[in-house]
C-alpha cells in the first residue's frame, strides 16, 4: 500500500484538471499516504516479506530498460557521456543478473522507520507546496513527479532483490533531476545535469556491485550481505551510497541542487532521498564489522564529510545552502557510524536519522516561508525578523536549537556517537571540532535573527505554512520528551535487524542533571523573554540625514576561492582513503 498508494495518486495529479480539483486530490493523497504508512508500520506486522511469480523479474527487467532509456534521452539532450555510459552500463549489469528465489520485497524495522519518515513527511510537505506552488504553470508535473518519488523512495527500502532495488534507486534519481530542473532557470538546470551526472554514476556502481555479489559471491539479496567475504561488491555499494548522500569527494550536486523549489528541497534533499544512501550503507554493516579495513575506510569519508562540510556551512551567508552543508555534515555523522559497525553506533545512526529528518525539514519550510515574507533567503536579510513575524522567528530558533541543545533528540542522538566513538581518539578529536563548528554556524545564525527589533509581530502566515511548520514543531518537541522509550523501541524492534539491545540507549551522565537542568532553564527563560516587547521602540541614532545601510561584502570566515582551496584539499583526501580502503580491503 505504501507503494501503490502513491502511484494511484500520482496518476489522479496528473489527469486532475483545475486547480481547485488538484488542491482537493493532493489533501486526500496526503491522508492516504499517511495513513497506509502508520497502518503497516504499527498494525502489527514486526517483519514480512512478499514473494510475486518469476515472471515479475522479466517486468523489472523491462522498467530498468525502460529508465534507461529515459537516461540515454537526457544524456542525449545534456550531451552528457557520463550519464549515457551509466545508463548503458546499468542495464547490461542488470540483464546479465541471474534470478534468484530470494522474496524481491522485505520489511523489517529500519525499513519501517524510513517509510514512516517517508510518507508522513512528504505528507505533511505536500500540503505546504500546495500553497508554495499555487501560481506555478505546471502545478499537475510537480506533484506527480512528488508522488511518483514517494512511491519509489518506499519501494527502495522495502525491496530486498537486487533488480527491484536498483529499479527504485534510479527512480529517485530521475524525480530529483526532473524536481530540481523544474523552476526553468539557467541556474536549475546547471545543478539538475550535475546531480544527474553523479546520480546515474552512483546508480551504474550499485548494478556493478549487485551483479558481482549476485553471479559470484553467492548475495541473493540485500539481506544476505553480512560477511566480509563480500567485500569486492561492498565497495561499489558504498561508492553509490556516497553519491547518493552527497558525501566527499562526490557532494557538490547536493549545495547545487538547492535551485530547486523549497519543497523538494526539504523532502528529497535533507530528510528522504539522501537518507537512501545512509540505509543502503547500514544494510550492508556487518561487512563493516567483518572487515577492519572497509570499516576505517567507511568511517573516515564519513568523519571527513562531517568536519568538512561543517567547516563549508559556516563560511555560507545564504540559509538554504547553510543547511544543504549541514546536511551533507550530519549524513556523514551517519555514514561514520555505519563504518564503526558497532550496535552502540548503528542504534545512534538509526536515532539521529529520524530527528535530523525532522528537524531539517522544519528549517527549509521555515526558510522558504521567510523568503515569501521578506523576498530574500540570506542570512543577512533576516536580521530582525522577529520584528516582521514573531511566528517564523520562533519556528527558526526552535528548528536550530533541536539540532544544537538538550534536551533534543539530535543532541542526544549525538552524544550516543561520542560515546560510540571516545575510545578511538582519532575519531573523538575531529568530532569534536566539527560539533563545536556546527554550534558556531547556527548560533550564528540565531544572532542575526533575533537582533535588536521592534517588539514581535503577530502576522497572519498561510494556513497550509501554519499546519505543515506546527505540525513538525510539535512532532520534534513530542518525540524529544520521550526520546529514551521511542529509542529504545526501536532498539528492541531492530534486534532482528540488528544485534542491538534496549539497554543499549541511555543518558547518563557524570555529573548528575543539574547540568542540564541549567541549560533547560536558561534556554526557557531566553526564549519566554523574546516575546516580551522592550520598554519604548527601538530606534536607530541621529545620523544628520546620511542614510545607513548593512552590505555584506563577501562570504563569512573564507571567501570563494579559500573554499575551492579547501575543498580541492578534502577531496583528495577523500579519495586517498577511498582507494586505501580497497587496496587493504580487497587485496
Amino acid at each position: 500500500m505504501t507503494i501503490a498508494v502513491p502511484l494511484l495518486a500520482a496518476v489522479a495529479a496528473y489527469t486532475a484538471g483545475k486547480s481547485r480539483k488538484l488542491h482537493g486530490l493532493i489533501y486526500i493523497a496526503a491522508i492516504a499516504i499517511s495513513i497506509s504508512s502508520v497502518t503497516m508500520v504499527f498494525g502489527g506486522l514486526n517483519r514480512f516479506t512478499l514473494s510475486f511469480p518469476e515472471f515479475s523479474w522479466a517486468v523489472i527487467l523491462g522498467l530498468e530498460i525502460l529508465l534507461a532509456g529515459i537516461f540515454l534521452y537526457y544524456a542525449v539532450r545534456l550531451k552528457s557521456m557520463i550519464i549515457a555510459a551509466a545508463a548503458i552500463i546499468e542495464i547490461i549489469s542488470s540483464a546479465l543478473s541471474p534470478w534468484n528465489a530470494a522474496p524481491p520485497l522485505a520489511v523489517d524495522s529500519l525499513s519501517m522507520v524510513l517509510i514512516l519518515i517517508t510518507s508522513l513527511l512528504g505528507s505533511v510537505i505536500l500540503v505546504y507546496a500546495v500553497r508554495y506552488m499555487r501560481n506555478d504553470d505546471r502545478q499537475r508535473e510537480f506533484f506527480t513527479t512528488i508522488f511518483v518519488f514517494i512511491a519509489a523512495m518506499n519501494g527502495a527500502v522495502m525491496a530486498n532483490d537486487s533488480s527491484w532495488f536498483i529499479l527504485f534507486w534510479g527512480v529517485t534519481s530521475l524525480c530529483s533531476f526532473l524536481l530540481i530542473k523544474h523552476p526553468g532557470t539557467d541556474e536549475s538546470q546547471k545543478a539538475a545535469r550535475l546531480a544527474l551526472t553523479i546520480n546515474t554514476a552512483g546508480g551504474a556502481a550499485l548494478a556493478v556491485g549487485m551483479y558481482l555479489a549476485v553471479s559470484y559471491y553467492n548475495g541473493e539479496s540485500l539481506e544476505s550481505f553480512s560477511s566480509a567475504s563480500l567485500a569486492v561488491p561492498a565497495i561499489f555499494l558504498i561508492a553509490a551510497a556516497m553519491t547518493k548522500s552527497a558525501q566527499f569527494p562526490v557532494e557538490s550536486w547536493l549545495p547545487g541542487a538547492m535551485a530547486a523549489p523549497v519543497p523538494v528541497s526539504a523532502l528529497l534533499h535533507s530528510s528522504t532521498m539522501v537518507n537512501l544512501g545512509v540505509y543502503l550503507l547500514l544494510r550492508i554493516s556487518q561487512v563493516f564489522a567483518d572487515s577492519p579495513a572497509l570499516s576505517a575506510g567507511v568511517a573516515f569519508i564519513g568523519l571527513i564529510s562531517f568536519v568538512a562540510a561543517a567547516v563549508l556551512a559556516a563560511a555560507q551567508s545564504n540559509a538554504k545552502r547553510l543547511l544543504a552543508y549541514s546536511t551533507i555534515s550530519n549524513l556523514g555523522l551517519i555514514v561514520m557510524c555505519a563504518g564503526i559497525a558497532q550496535p552502540h553506533a548503528l542504534m545512534a545512526a538509526i536515532v539521529l536519522l529520524i530527528y535530523h529528518a525532522l528537524s531539517k525539514a522544519l528549517l527549509f519550510l521555515t526558510v522558504g516561508s521567510v523568503k515569501e515574507k521578506i523576498g530574500s533567503e540570506e542570512i543577512e536579510d533576516m536580521r530582525s525578523l522577529s520584528g516582521k513575524s514573531s511566528f517564523l522567528t520562533a519556528a527558526l530558533i526552535t528548528g536550530i536549537v533541536s539540532i544544537t541543545l538538550p534536551p533534543f533528540g539530535m543532541f542526544a542522538s549525538k552524544w550516543m556517537i561520542i560515546g560510540a566513538a571516545s575510545a578511538n581518539p582519532g575519531i573523538i578529536i575531529p568530532l569534536a571540532i566539527g560539533l563545536g563548528i556546527t554550534s558556531l554556524y547556527y548560533f550564528k545564525w540565531i544572532g542575526v535573527v533575533i537582533s535588536p527589533t521592534d517588539p514581535p509581530v503577530r502576522d497572519k502566515q498561510p494556513k497550509e505554512y501554519r499546519f505543515s511548520i506546527t505540525i513538525l514543531l510539535l512532532s520534534i518537541i513530542a518525540l524529544s520528551v520521550s526520546i529514551i522509550p521511542l529509542a529504545q523501541g526501536i532498539a528492541r524492534a531492530a534486534s532482528k535487524t540488528f544485534e542491538l539491545s534496549p539497554d543499549l540507549f541511555t543518558l547518563e551522565v557524570s555529573g548528575g542533571l543539574f547540568p542540564l537542568v541549567i541549560i533547560l532553564l536558561v534556554s526557557i527563560i531566553s526564549f519566554l523573554a523574546f516575546f516580551i516587547p522592550p520598554k519604548g521602540r527601538h530606534i536607530k541614532g541621529y545620523a544628520c540625514g546620511e542614510s545607513e545601510e548593512y552590505l555584506p561584502t563577501g562570504e563569512y570566515y573564507l571567501s570563494k576561492k579559500q573554499q575551492t582551496v579547501f575543498k580541492n584539499f578534502v577531496y583528495a583526501l577523500s579519495v586517498f582513503i577511498f582507494f586505501l580502503m580497497v587496496i587493504v580491503g580487497v587485496f
